[in-house]
């Protein structure tokens, strides 16, 4: 039985018959071994068989769908194949994957993400068509897009689609479909929506359940929570977590409310530490860049404002009134702009690269959200954390619920706030500066620096408009709040023992040597040389000469 157990752990890409253009943009990923869902899922694709499959985020399921797409288009170039996703970041870069799978055969395969800024008017007819439900229905019904000889059907994040509420939209696009394609059906979670849906779309499938748990296991993921006070201890507890890198590696910091992300990112800014903020204000491409920035290491602390599902109530409490807020705006926000929030969800399914850390600022109001927020760390091989801030009885309670419903072990955080306390002073200060006005100017400032890096406007409407240009140009400069020297270099009396006695050892690594005017290669001529201009230099000895 071990026997077989270690053939299961050597399987290589080449024992599935991919192509070698395949197997060539496998290489080019960094995929070096299937992963759990893609060794089970493979053969029965390849087969030409439905596939239902439930697996935790990070398991490789994307590759698990798009091999076997891309491996038929190679075998029969009139293959089409339409992939469906929740949100237009996880559409961006599934793309993006496919690209770099195809790098060998894009000759071969043509590949159209709907919704991007090189979309065009004309009729689509690539291989293989990328977009959320929304953009997907607007091409069929402007008669773009035709399903009526679509060979594959994915619906990648399955239980999310619906969490938007685009249930309706769905069922539409299926009601264009052959009924002979072959069907993928990817999910983290398997609810009765997601059960309604596979009756719809799939035939005879292959049900594929490989993981007994949502979330990794307690040795690869560590889960803490620290209790505070009052709402601005969180600004001094993540403070002190990253000014004085208690936390280490990139960190995906979530809050509730577009205000509440920009007024941690300016008070961050005072003290030098630069993040960089996903909301949905921002044009799709903006956010795209912004993930592409955080992913590449440029920032080393994203804060996503993660919006709860529309069709979910937003309870109120101590924090929440920036949640209430968002609410009411919720109420006032056009058709399209609703539309817009649907097809954006931080936390679902976006493919955040090597995040160390992920801290809840403000608490989730699901179970639901609370693990698509902690699946953003801790992918594949590597090991992360989730550090949840917690104030008031509400958000504990929530907690209590999550850790019911999920069954996952949340210890204590060993951090004591009479450690920071030396802080407190600077981080009061900092956050009294973050006005609501300066807020709103940062806000602003953004939406127009996306505006100037837009290439469509830049094309099509800056040369006509110069004035306009320089008007963007000009207020893009205007900073209203930024780093400030006195709070950016913090004393050492300020730091915590255990913070100092580090930093002490690491200056005593990093000191300079004094220069040694004896060492040996120096001629006596040279060291005299070199000792008198020492002498002339010393402001002691050159002011009681002049004493004398």
């Amino acid at each position: 039985m071990s026997d077989v157990e270690e053939e299961v752990k050597v399987v290589q890409w080449n024992s599935f018959g991919l192509d070698p253009r395949i197997l060539s943009g496998i290489a080019a990923l960094g995929w070096k071994e299937p992963t759990e869902i893609q060794e089970a899922g493979l053969p029965i694709a390849l087969k030409g068989k439905d596939i239902l499959a439930k697996a935790r985020t990070g398991s490789g399921k994307t590759g698990a769908y798009l091999i076997p797409i891309v491996q038929r288009i190679l075998h029969i170039a009139s293959t089409r194949a339409l992939i469906i996703g929740p949100t237009r970041e996880l559409c961006s870069q599934i793309e993006a994957v496919v690209r770099e799978l195809c790098v060998k055969c894009l000759d071969v395969v043509s590949i159209y993400e709907l919704g991007s800024e090189v979309e065009t008017e004309a009729d689509i007819s690539a291989s293989i068509v990328i977009g959320t439900p929304g953009r997907i229905l607007n091409a069929l019904k402007s008669e773009r897009l035709s399903l009526t000889e679509l060979s594959v059907m994915v619906l990648d994040e399955a239980d999310l689609l619906f969490g938007f509420g685009n249930d309706k939209m769905v069922t539409e696009i299926v009601s264009h479909l052959p009924g002979t394609q072959q069907s993928f059906l990817m999910s983290a979670t398997l609810s009765e929506q997601v059960e309604k849906i596979k009756k719809l779309t799939l035939r005879n499938p292959v049900t594929l359940k490989l993981d007994d748990s949502s979330l990794p296991n307690a040795e690869t993921l560590q889960q803490y929570q620290i209790n505070l006070n009052e709402d601005f201890e969180k600004y001094l507890v993540i403070l002190s977590f990253l000014k004085l890198r208690i936390v280490r590696g990139k960190s995906l910091v979530f809050a509730c409310g577009t205000n509440r992300c920009y007024k941690l990112k300016l008070f961050l800014k005072q003290f030098g530490i630069p993040s960089v903020v996903l909301s949905s204000e921002l044009a799709a491409a903006s956010r795209h860049n912004a993930v592409q920035q955080f992913n590449k290491g440029k920032f080393d602390v994203m804060i996503a404002n993660d919006q709860v599902d529309l069709d979910e109530e937003i309870e109120e409490g101590e924090h929440t009134k920036a949640k209430k807020e968002e609410k009411d705006s919720k109420k006032k926000k056009s058709k399209t702009q609703e539309e817009d929030h649907r097809e954006f969800g931080v936390s679902r399914g976006i493919d955040f690269q090597n995040v160390s850390n992920v801290i809840n600022f403000d608490f989730p109001t699901s179970a639901k959200q609370y693990i698509h927020r902690a699946g953003r760390t801790a992918r594949g091989d590597n090991k992360g954390r989730v550090i949840n801030l917690m104030i008031g009885q509400e958000e504990r309670d929530c907690l209590d619920k999550v850790t019911e419903v999920t069954g996952i072990s949340v210890d204590r955080f060993k951090f004591k706030m009479e450690q920071v306390e030396g802080l407190r002073g600077r981080a009061s200060d900092a956050l009294d500066k973050c006005s609501k006005r300066a807020i709103r100017d940062g806000r602003v400032a953004e939406i127009k620096q996306a505006i100037l890096n837009s290439k469509k406007l830049q094309e099509e409407y800056f040369t006509r408009h110069e004035n306009d240009l320089m008007a963007l140009r000009h207020d893009a400069n205007l900073k209203k709040v930024s780093k400030r020297s006195d709070l950016a270099n913090i004393p050492t009396y300020l730091l915590p023992a255990q913070i100092k006695n580090s930093l002490n050892i690491e200056n005593a690594r990093l000191k300079p040597q004094t220069k040694n005017y004896h060492k040996k290669g120096l001629s006596t001529k040279e060291k005299q040389a070199l000792l008198k201009k020492r002498r002339a230099n010393d402001p002691l000895k050159t002011k009681a000469k002049r004493a004398k």
